[in-house]
């Protein structure tokens, strides 16, 4: 190959990896985001006491059965699907009162341990996984409208990659996929959506709702009389694009610099 049309080449490959690294530093979150979601078929929260230490507390794991949340879709293949999940999250009662305070708009937080979400594989053995708990505000609430209406809906987190950060937060914190998801301290989002809670939301019982405890599904119920989820973990814009565009440079002058 000549002088100029070695120049053309490299020419053309520099425009190349200046258009990936220019796509990387001004990609969306929304093109790298990684969705994990399922459901959780009985859920409960422990009524708000001040003398009693884990109160306020919403989980998965409730007192009688224990049952684990189930993830069953994945934006992309990371071997996910049929594991399960554990959620944890507290009253945040530190600007909320939650004897008058009005359910729409309650802040929960983390519960202080460790990792207060937690992705296990199917045999409930490996966690794959972990995640620290920022904050996940209420966001919508749907009263109970007899005979219109089944049961009454809890949003918590209703969040959209490109207001990240408004009404949940998450860290990942471990877990042996961790590297996968973009690594310790990615930054993540928690969508859930509690269905028909016992007692139900109604519009005269919505302030001081969380003063009292209250429960989800039952086994056997379908998913909808339960909780579903979803995880958004973002990378950091544009990661993949730097380092993709470095390597086939790299890969590129290397084989040129050989012929």
């Amino acid at each position: 190959m000549g002088r100029t049309g070695e120049r053309a080449g490299r020419g053309r490959l520099a425009a190349v990896v200046s258009f990936l690294f220019a796509l990387g530093w001004s990609g969306s979150a929304t093109a790298l985001g990684i969705e994990i979601s399922g459901v959780d078929i009985q859920s409960q929260y422990t009524g708000f006491n001040p003398v009693v230490a884990d109160s306020g507390v919403f989980t998965f794991r409730d007192s009688v059965s224990a049952y684990r949340g189930t993830v069953t879709t994945e934006s992309q293949p990371l071997g996910l699907v049929g594991g399960r999940i554990d959620l944890e999250i507290m009253l945040d009662t530190s600007s909320f009162n939650p004897a008058t305070g009005n359910l729409l708009g309650a802040p929960f937080t983390g519960t202080g341990v460790p990792n207060e979400i937690v992705i296990w594989d199917s045999t409930e053995t490996t966690a794959l996984l972990t995640f620290g708990v920022d904050f996940v505000d209420v966001t919508g609430v749907t009263p109970q409208y007899p005979p219109f209406l089944p049961g009454s809906i809890i949003t918590l987190g209703e969040n959209v990659l490109n207001g990240l950060g408004v009404s949940s937060r998450l860290l990942v914190q471990g877990g042996s996929m961790a590297a996968a998801v973009g690594g310790v301290g990615t930054r993540a989002v928690l969508q859930l959506t509690i269905s028909n809670p016992d007692p139900q939301v109604t519009t005269t019982n919505m302030n001081g709702y969380l003063d009292d405890s209250f429960t989800v599904g039952i086994p056997g119920t379908p998913p909808t009389y339960g909780v579903n989820w979803e995880i958004t973990i973002v990378p950091e814009p544009g990661t993949l694009l730097l380092v993709g565009g470095s390597l086939v440079l790299w890969a590129a002058l290397t084989r040129r610099r050989r012929l």
